[in-house]
């Protein structure tokens, strides 16, 4: 495969992970200028519109994936990537709280809707793009540099992040420093539009017939229960991606356990080894069966929840942190073989809606509230095990759901 494809798709999805890093990571920031009260509401306010942006991810996939399927994977690619850069750029502008008082949460909502319906389409387009480019062989290899965008872009992220904080001070990053990383979102998208712009489209494996059904519509007719075990497979990454990378990184700092700078640092060593884990999954995938590597990561991340959060409520860092490693390793190998996983599963007139709706609805329900959801747990119990027990339930679902489905590994697509 060219490597300029492997770029163009890979691109997007770092410039809409290097974004929600961004917002989740500065999340208690965001909360003392966007809804500046004394108590922890403002915090869970700030979550609540981070879950908003994966909740219009469905419509976004309907849409995109629409367009995928009946006008072509290219088109889609550059809509989707156009759209998430003006709302990304747009956050560096925002005015806040102090300066347009009710008007500043509202377009900070209306911001985080609009990347949220281009990354319904942005993420799983380029995913089902480079595995319908890929040999048969490598299908798992080249279709994870789709996810490995996701943990390289919230590295991304939390390094410029923790540059700009220990650099400009606390004082100066929460007046003006915050904006610097939203505003050079900018020079990413530009650079994937230029691939973009490179790529040529994949047509139908029967080239001259026009996909004369509607994607939406054959999707929900034919694929829904397979939709549905996507949903709760999905569910498991989404929640321990986001407890890892956003709730835990804020948990530290509002408890007082870490300094910012350290919060930083340690979360952008977990997502090293994430993204250094996914291209494995993807070669791992090739050579053994996506849904055996699949599983082997759900079983052992099963096992890893109850001590990475008892040590945490022991305090014991140093044991919590190569708990949490041994979890971003598994999630970043589990990640490694989804997209050719999923994408083998789908027909090609209604490849692009299918996964997209399917990741649309699971990151709409699990894992944009996965935040919001375990500060409300821990405001209530006051302890990380309910965090466990949390993330344990969404382990079972998703184990359940993949062996529900067939692996489809270096078969021809359907």
């Amino acid at each position: 495969m060219d490597k300029k494809l492997v770029v163009a798709c890979t691109i997007g999805s770092i410039l809409e992970w290097f974004d929600y890093a961004l917002y989740g990571t500065f999340a208690t920031t965001l909360s003392k200028l966007f809804f500046p009260t004394e108590n922890t509401s403002s915090l869970m306010w700030t979550y609540l519109i981070f879950a908003s942006g994966f909740f219009s991810r469905s419509l976004g996939g309907i849409i995109f994936g629409h367009i995928g399927d009946k006008v072509g994977r290219k088109s889609a690619l550059i809509a989707s990537i156009l759209m998430m850069a003006v709302p990304t750029f747009a956050m560096g502008l925002l005015p806040t709280f102090n300066t347009i008082g009710i008007w500043a949460p509202i377009f900070l909502t209306f911001i985080r809707l609009l990347q949220g319906i281009a990354i319904g389409g942005e993420f799983t387009g380029a995913m089902v793009y480079l595995v319908e480019n890929a040999p048969a062989s490598k299908r798992g290899f080249l279709g994870c540099w789709s996810d490995f965008g996701c943990p390289f872009g919230v590295l991304l992220g939390l390094l410029v992040s923790g540059i700009l904080i220990s650099c400009l001070g606390r004082e100066s990053f929460e007046s003006f420093g915050w904006r610097i990383p939203f505003l050079c979102g900018i020079v990413i998208a530009l650079f994937g539009i230029y691939f973009r712009r490179k790529i040529s489209d994949i047509k139908s494996p029967s080239k001259s017939k026009k996909n004369e059904v509607v994607p939406i519509v054959e999707t929900i007719k034919n694929h829904k229960l397979t939709i549905v075990r996507i949903v709760f497979i999905n569910a498991f990454g989404g929640c321990l991606f986001y407890i890892i990378t956003t709730y835990l990184h804020n948990y530290f700092k509002t408890a007082e356990i870490m300094t910012t700078e350290q919060a930083f640092w340690m979360t952008a060593l977990i997502n090293v080894f994430i993204t250094v884990a996914v291209p494995i999954g993807g070669i791992l995938s090739d050579k053994f069966g996506r849904k055996k590597v699949m599983t082997a990561c759900l079983l052992f991340s099963a096992l890893c929840i109850y001590p990475t959060f008892l040590t945490l409520d022991l305090n014991q860092m140093h044991i919590h942190l190569v708990f949490e490693i041994c979890l971003g390793i598994c999630l970043g190998l589990f990640w490694g073989g989804r997209a050719a996983f999923y994408v083998e599963i789908f027909p090609y007139n209604v490849r692009c809606t299918a996964v997209a709706l399917a990741f649309g609805i699971s990151h709409s329900l699990f894992a944009g509230t996965t935040p919001l959801i375990a500060e409300l747990l821990m405001a209530k119990t006051g302890s990380c095990y309910s965090l466990a027990v949390f993330t344990g339930i969404f382990a079972v679902l998703s184990m359940f759901s993949l062996n529900r489905l067939d692996d489809r590994t270096a078969k021809n697509l359907l």
